[in-house]
């Protein structure tokens, strides 16, 4: 699957964290999550997303919560594909690969 974003654009996104069972999922209310991205094309590497970790809406998804989600604005300065790593208080969590289209 090829996520299309759009170069130097405030991308909304809403990220979704599993902890493998409710409890450890819930551990990750509240904590830091930062997205490193790096370009295929050049290596260069940049914060695209900084935010916290929150409890779903629990009008909708009611507990136990078997995901945690942290929503806010990717954002890549160039075209091509990249590589965004996922942290978690500093400790990476995931990676996920997108494809930046021109504006």
């Amino acid at each position: 699957m090829t996520l299309q974003l759009l170069q130097g654009q405030q991308n909304k996104q809403l990220f979704h964290f599993w902890g493998g069972t409710p409890e450890k999922t819930e551990q990750l209310f509240t904590k830091q999550v930062k997205v490193i991205g790096t370009s295929k094309g050049n290596g260069k590497t940049v914060t695209a997303f900084e935010s916290s970790i929150s409890v779903p809406n629990e009008e909708i998804v009611k507990p136990p919560h078997h995901y945690a989600e942290s929503v806010g604005y990717l954002i890549l300065p160039s075209k091509g594909i990249w590589k965004l790593d996922v942290y978690i208080e500093d400790k990476l969590f995931g990676s996920i690969i997108v494809d930046v289209q021109e504006k």
